[in-house]
């Protein structure tokens, strides 16, 4: 009898342990979001710019994440900072912040543009 009350309470602690792991594994980030608005005219745009920036002296050199990292500072050096400066990302790392990314190039891409006009 003393067998099954173990059994139960060491599934209990079980299910607790992995809900909290799981919680921690969604973690959530705190960061200003842009609006993209993904047209043909402006993603191509945005990445030539991109390539320009990853085939740079500076960031041709490096690789897969310190690369990404580098264009994105070389592309947009305040959205890079704001968005990333703080919680940088990590290898491996799906990254949610790449559209808020896109939408603060574009907003000062487009007042670029405007200011040029």
């Amino acid at each position: 009898m003393m067998h099954n009350g173990l059994r139960i309470l060491l599934l209990i602690l079980f299910v607790v342990i992995c809900a909290l792991e799981e919680t921690d594994a969604r973690k959530q980030y705190n960061f200003r979001r842009y609006q993209y608005k993904k047209k043909p005219k402006i993603e191509k745009k945005y990445k030539n710019e991109l390539m320009k920036c990853e085939r740079s002296q500076e960031c041709s050199q490096l690789a897969s994440l310190e690369k990404i990292n580098c264009a994105r500072r070389c592309l947009a050096l305040d959205c890079y900072q704001e968005l990333y400066h703080n919680d940088m990302l990590e290898e491996g790392e799906v990254d949610v912040r790449v559209t808020s990314f896109k939408g603060c190039w574009q907003k000062y891409y487009l007042k670029g543009i405007r200011s040029e006009l």
